[in-house]
């Protein structure tokens, strides 16, 4: 993880190095500081690869002692890495610390181009932190307000053209920038401006989105932006809260019609769910097998008088074979009660629900692991096979058919893509081969870090049916490959 979002940094910043590579070169004499940031945001880009744990701690102490000296991309690398080390609230800071000053060299750039690279920048590193804080909106709100404390105290003593260094023959492009006397001015609006949008983010969580019909017709505001209610009668409109909102003749969840919903009986349960004397809605998704007169919340489910109903997809799922009063929603694809494990609707077979946890590996919202085995899907595959290929949006090994076996490679290791045309003998999913048994002659791809093809082999695998075998690279040159030692299917 911290290799590829180092690697993405590096492509886009690779200009910014080399920038100030060139213009302390041409420098008689260069200040100690101005080393100590070049050399520090070179570390950045090396620390997957070189540094020690202790090297990497102090090229961020560097960076924390020194914050001024430093472009915003250092900081949002630098809230990836104490992220992945599990300081996740001094990784926001520094994620909105970024943000904030990225846009301030923006406003004062001139160039419209820096936007381009800060939604690069906010796309590969944002989710992780907003998922996190925004689990605890008075710790966001006051963690925010200390960004902006701070960003007052904090001078800007780095090249803010740093989006345009070396993008033509090592020099900045010709973009008028705001004179130098107005900064102030434009900083403290900045400042405002962030403030700003962010409790207008906070707004929509903790409402579920909001209506305006100030300026004569029904706008929603919703974290996908601003959406006009085409049908909705301003005049007779009322916001419901929690998303919903409705006029004379018609029921909104957002700017969506519930179509059959009744005005005059309609309310609002909670975020996103809702009921009027007919039927049970979640957004505009009607569940006519819920019961209305019986609906109740307890803790974080809700019953009627047939059972607990959780939010999938959209729409509202009840279990049937589950336990009503032990079952609950362990993500969005994952329940259980006190007997057994549910994908969805499906009961999986064999589980075992006290040792159940889903999402492992982390991130992988359809992946699970029991103590006897894994899941993807709900469907037991091998531990080694189910971490997510996210970058080629490959799928998992699900399912083995008799007769059939299992062959992974690791990393360094690729299948030739003509694997992926399935043949009477063999099928691809994600990093593995399903083959019959017998011997199989494979081709394989040699690779190096930077995904370059090195060179190629054919080995011969004897492979027994129901078991998974791992193939990876020997040490030192050359496509040299070895066979691990065979291990079940299922289970560990």
């Amino acid at each position: 993880m911290r290799v590829r979002v180092l690697f993405f940094l590096f492509t886009v910043l690779i200009v910014t190095i080399a920038g100030m590579t060139s213009s302390m070169a041409q420098s008689k004499a260069v200040p100690l500081k101005a080393r100590t940031k070049s050399d520090a945001f070179k570390g950045m880009m090396q620390i997957p690869e070189t540094a020690s744990a202790k090297e990497r701690q102090k090229i961020l102490q560097q960076i924390r002692a020194h914050p001024e000296l430093y472009p915003p991309p250092v900081f949002y690398a630098m809230s990836s890495l104490l992220l992945e080390d599990d300081k996740k609230h001094e990784a926001a800071f520094w994620f909105y610390a970024g943000q904030l000053w990225a846009r301030f060299d923006a406003n004062r750039s001139g160039n419209d181009s820096a936007n381009v690279i800060i939604g690069l920048l906010n796309a590969a590193y944002g989710e992780p932190i907003n998922r996190y804080m925004f689990q605890d909106i008075a710790k966001l709100e006051e963690l925010v307000s200390k960004v902006v404390a701070w960003d007052r105290k904090i001078p800007h003593n780095y090249d803010y053209r740093w989006f345009e260094l070396g993008s033509t023959e090592g020099k900045t492009s010709t973009a008028a920038s705001v004179p130098k006397e107005q900064w102030d001015e434009i900083a403290e609006k900045t400042r405002s401006d962030y403030l700003k949008d962010f409790q207008e983010v906070v707004k929509i969580k903790k409402t579920g989105g909001y209506y305006d019909t100030s300026e004569g017709h029904v706008i929603f505001h919703s974290p996908s932006g601003q959406h006009r209610v085409l049908e909705a009668d301003a005049a007779t409109f009322t916001d419901l809260g929690g998303g919903f909102g409705k006029d004379r003749q018609h029921v909104f969840s957002g700017n969506n019609t519930v179509i059959g919903a009744d005005p005059v009986s309609f309310i609002v349960l909670g975020p996103d769910i809702s009921k009027d004397a007919k039927a049970i809605y979640l957004g505009f998704s009607p569940c006519w097998t819920c019961d209305p007169r019986s609906l109740h919340k307890v803790d974080d489910r809700w019953y009627d008088k047939n059972g607990a109903y959780f939010a999938f997809l959209g729409s509202l799922k009840r279990i049937a074979s589950a336990d009503p009063q032990s079952v609950k929603q362990l993500n969005e694809y994952y329940f259980k009660d006190n007997q057994h494990v549910f994908y969805v609707e499906r009961e999986i077979a064999g589980a075992d629900p006290s040792s159940f946890k889903p999402e492992s590996p982390s991130g992988c919202a359809v992946c699970g692991e029991d103590k006897n085995r894994c899941y993807w899907s709900g469907d037991p595959v091998p531990c080694e096979g189910k971490r997510p290929e996210e970058e080629l949006g490959e799928q998992f090994v699900t399912e083995i058919s008799p007769g059939m076996a299992v062959i992974g490679v690791a990393d360094g290791l690729n299948f030739p893509l003509d694997y992926f045309l399935s043949t009477d003998e063999r099928r691809r999913s994600g990093r593995y081969l399903i083959v019959l048994s017998g011997k199989r002659m494979l081709d394989l791809e040699c690779r190096r870090a930077d995904f370059q093809l090195e060179s190629t082999a054919t080995i011969t695998v004897d492979v027994e049916a129901g078991r998974l075998y791992r193939l990876k690279r020997k040490a030192g040159a050359g496509c040299n490959v070895e066979i691990e030692p065979a291990s079940m299917v299922q289970g560990r």
